[in-house]
C-alpha cells in the first residue's frame, strides 16, 4: 500500500517525493500535542525566521485555509497563547537547547510534550526550508500532485504565490 499525504484528513494527494516529506507528513498532520493549525502557525514562524520566503508564504496559505487568516497579527502582538511557543521555537532555531531550557518552557505550565512537538516541528521544517531553498521552486512546482505542487497550488488560490 502507496502512504498518502493530505492536507485535511480525508484530501488525499500523491506521493513522489522524498521520504523527508513522509516524515514531515507525520509531524504535521498525525497525531500530536497540537492542533493542526497551531503546527502550521509555528511552521510559518520558522520559515520566516529561516528567511524561506516560498515555505513561509505556503504555511500562511496553509493558515489561511485552516481559519487562521490573521497569523500575521499573531506574529506581531503579544499574544498570550503564541508567544510562548514562538519563543521556544526560536530558543530551538537559535540555541543549543538544554536542560534549563526545557525546563524554563515547562515552568510556563506546557507538558513536556508540547517541547518535545515544538522541536520536532522546527527540525523538520528547518531542514525542508533548506533544502526548498537549494532547488528551483519551477520544478518543485510543476506537478500538482506532488507535494509541495499541491500547497503551491493553494498558494496561488490566495495570492500568496511568489514570482518565480
Amino acid at each position: 500500500m502507496k502512504p498518502k499525504f493530505t492536507v485535511y484528513k480525508n484530501k488525499e494527494i500523491k506521493v513522489i517525493e522524498p521520504p523527508v516529506f513522509m516524515l514531515a507528513h507525520e509531524i504535521m498532520r498525525g497525531e500530536g500535542t497540537l492542533p493542526i493549525a497551531y503546527r502550521e502557525i509555528l511552521a510559518a514562524y520558522v520559515s520566516k525566521h529561516n528567511h524561506s520566503k516560498y515555505c513561509f508564504l505556503t504555511h500562511i496559505a496553509i493558515c489561511k485555509e485552516l481559519g487562521y487568516g490573521n497569523v500575521l497579527d499573531i506574529f506581531s502582538s503579544n499574544d498570550k497563547e503564541f508567544t510562548p511557543l514562538f519563543n521556544f521555537a526560536l530558543k530551538v532555531i537559535k540555541e543549543d537547547l538544554s536542560k534549563d531550557i526545557l525546563q524554563e518552557f515547562v515552568k510556563k505550565g506546557f507538558e513536556i510534550e508540547v517541547a518535545e512537538e515544538i522541536i520536532r516541528i522546527v527540525s523538520i521544517i528547518t531542514c525542508i526550508n533548506q533544502w526548498v531553498g537549494s532547488h528551483s521552486f519551477d520544478k518543485m512546482t510543476k506537478d500538482q500532485d506532488s507535494y509541495i505542487g499541491h500547497y503551491a497550488n493553494i498558494m496561488k488560490q490566495h495570492n500568496f504565490y511568489p514570482k518565480l
